[in-house]
């Protein structure tokens, strides 16, 4: 598991990396609820695939710590 530190009201990138899979759309949270964020200290976000329409999600996570100090 990766963690990633931030200050509040910063952009985070995260990324990910995948091979051998056809994608056909990409997709990712809503502004909404990535803004909600704010209000939180930590939260977890996986990869997740949609393939003949079940899910499948990676085995790890990224951590991502949002903090109100420099």
């Amino acid at each position: 598991e990766e963690s990633i530190c931030a200050v509040k009201g910063t952009e985070v990138t995260l990324k990910c990396f995948y091979s051998n899979i056809n994608i056909k759309t990409v997709f990712c949270e809503s502004s909404d609820l990535i803004q909600l964020f704010n209000t939180h200290n930590i939260r977890q976000y996986q990869l997740m695939f949609i393939m003949k329409g079940v899910k499948h999600l990676s085995s790890s996570a990224v951590s991502l710590t949002v903090t109100g100090e420099t």
